[in-house]
């Protein structure tokens, strides 16, 4: 067996790329038909999902024709007792204290008219409320004064009605000191048939809510799920849980998106399948709406997930056994693979990173005759070529920066240049040339605040010397024509700053502003003012101006105000300013023609320390 998997090796080496990409094409059909058993898995759940919620949805109407029907008998009775003619005569007969006997008698015979109306066995009590100092209770029928239904939860609702029946939600209500239960009432307001709008009193049909609940009950066994009967406005009038009654059932988890309005339900949230699918109370769970005819209310119901997949589980446990029989073939064929192509993959990877690394004559080994193999034959040619190149570009371009290097570091070694600076100086002393010593003076002064220790950062107090510095220089150079004025804050000397901010946009202003206009001449003012937590530095001058449009591209850096020069541009200052500080800080460009120009930089206040 190892004789024939060594020459199976072999033999799959000598195969073409072609062949290997039959070989992948056969892994991909086996990743296919495993995708394919779980689209099918996946529909047949979904398939299974919908014939679940359809019998739901049927079992929800059942309930809500038990909850219409127990309604509908309700509200006959209220029917009942605001139509009858003898209830509305005791109700308007008027009565005192003095009248107790008479009083007892009407109030037995409303008890014995009502007691005579055909009502289910739900009904739990009858309260009617009036105009009478005495109140009045039996089993089943309560009279009451018109006070206690003022503090009744319904009163608002009930007169806004005027006359139309009101159900309420749950509520808890006191019927004695050590008896509470919580009821849903049907209310209605009893008129005065000849004055319509005099108010004789008003009616309560209250049913207890384990009650109505226990139609929910039996449904809930059958779907193995849970039931609400909810409002229009989403509080939870009867459910399996009491400390969720009277709470509004968008505060549960799972819940809070879900709109009960019946066009949202059928149109939007429910879509054409009449389900949405929910995270309620931590379980994946199909929930479901069906609205109550004729009434403001709805029933909700939430089955789990598990329960409806139950069902599938023969069809998963095939599939998977499917599945881990492909995996398994699949495995066996990716070892086979990474040990004849991968495995050259990686050893020409390996190759690459040593070539990166190391400086040796280490060439790939090739064993085959593919097209991997006439790769792995190249590339070990094109190394060679390239170690052999390198090596002479490498050291030509060693001597060359040596050799740049030594330029420059004589060009800018500020000790020649201080030494320099100062022989001047001496030969100027010597010839009494007392101008040539202040611009030599000057001028060294100038280089020692541009260079700056080599640092980027310096104090705003060095820079506005720095720039004194270059205008003295420019003013001897023009012959005091350049004027120059400092307005700067004291505050502002202790916080850092960027060096050569300045002298770039000083420059501009000489030679862009003031040279060009007729007389060439000009002043430059330097403001500097904190503006809160930010510094402002202002360079205004009286020269020439812009027009709007190159204000526009010089801000955009679209073009350089000071190319001539070699200086740092107005582009490169912008740039540095948000290297160091921020993007949101930088330059703004204010000019007229013929009005001259204002250039503002603008950063924050921070110190050496923080910078």
């Amino acid at each position: 067996m190892k004789i024939e998997l060594a020459f199976f090796t072999k033999k799959y080496g000598s195969y073409s790329l072609r062949t290997k990409i039959i070989i992948y094409f056969l892994i991909i059909n086996m990743i296919v038909m495993s995708s394919l058993g779980t689209i099918y898995y996946w529909k047949s759940t979904q398939i299974m999902q919908e014939e679940t919620a359809k019998n739901i949805q049927n079992t929800l109407s059942r309930v809500a024709i038990d909850v219409v029907n127990l309604t509908d008998s309700i509200r006959q009775v209220s029917d009942s007792i605001s139509a009858n003619p003898n209830i509305r005569e005791y109700l308007t007969r008027p009565v005192t204290d003095d009248d107790f006997q008479q009083s007892m008698e009407d109030f037995r015979k409303i008890n014995d008219i009502i007691q005579s109306f055909p009502y289910k066995q739900e009904v739990f009590k009858i309260r009617i409320f009036f105009d009478t100092p005495i109140f009045y209770s039996s089993n089943k029928v309560n009279l009451l004064g018109m006070e206690q239904a003022a503090s009744a939860p319904w009163y608002k609702d009930v007169n806004e009605r005027n006359g139309k029946i009101v159900w309420t939600s749950t509520y808890p209500y006191k019927f004695y000191h050590a008896w509470q239960e919580n009821i849903i009432s049907c209310v209605r307001v009893l008129n005065d048939l000849k004055q319509l709008d005099k108010r004789l009193g008003y009616v309560s049909i209250d049913l207890k809510e384990r009650d109505i609940f226990k139609i929910l009950e039996a449904t809930e066994e059958v779907v193995n799920g849970r039931l609400f009967i909810v409002n229009g406005s989403g509080t939870i009038l009867s459910n399996r849980d009491s400390a969720l009654i009277g709470k509004s059932i968008y505060t549960m988890k799972g819940f809070e998106h879900l709109s009960l309005n019946e066009k949202s339900l059928n149109e939007k949230s429910l879509n054409e399948k009449k389900f949405v699918r929910a995270d309620v109370m931590g379980k994946n769970s199909l929930v479901q709406v069906k609205p109550i005819e004729s009434l403001d209310m709805n029933i909700v119901s939430v089955i789990p997930m598990e329960s409806i997949s139950e069902k599938n589980v023969i069809i998963l446990k095939f599939l998977l056994q499917s599945f881990a029989l492909i995996l398994l073939l699949s495995i066996l064929l990716a070892v086979l693979l990474s040990k004849n192509v991968t495995g050259r993959v990686l050893q020409l990877i390996e190759y690459v990173r040593r070539v990166d690394i190391e400086d040796d004559d280490y060439e790939l080994k090739v064993e085959h005759n593919d097209e991997l193999s006439s790769l792995m034959i190249s590339f070990n040619k094109m190394v060679a070529r390239n170690r052999t190149l390198i090596k002479e570009v490498y050291q030509e371009k060693v001597s060359k920066k040596e050799a740049e290097m030594r330029a420059l570091q004589a060009q800018i070694n500020p000790h020649f240049l201080y030494n320099t600076m100062d022989t001047i100086n001496w030969m100027a002393l010597k010839y009494k040339a007392r101008d040539i010593m202040h611009m030599t003076q000057l001028l060294s002064r100038f280089y020692r605040l541009s260079l700056n220790g080599g640092r980027d950062i310096v104090n705003i107090e060095d820079e506005i010397e720095h720039i004194k510095t270059y205008i003295d220089i420019q003013k001897n150079r023009f012959e005091d024509d350049i004027e120059a004025y400092f307005d700067i804050c004291p505050e502002l000397y202790s916080y850092s700053t960027i060096k050569l901010l300045l002298q770039p946009i000083v420059e501009n202003a000489i030679f862009h502003g003031i040279q060009k206009k007729p007389d060439q001449k000009g002043v430059i003012r330097i403001v500097g003012f904190k503006d809160g937590q930010i510094i402002k530095l202002r360079i205004i001058d009286d020269g020439a101006g812009m027009d709007r449009e190159t204000v526009v591209k010089l801000e955009a850096g679209l073009i350089e105000a000071d190319n001539h020069s070699g200086s740092y541009g107005l582009k490169n200052i912008t740039q540095r300013i948000k290297l160091y500080f921020g993007e949101e800080y930088g330059i703004k460009i204010d000019s007229e023609p013929e009005k001259g120009t204002c250039v503002e930089l603008f950063f924050p206040a921070v110190t050496y320390k923080d910078s």
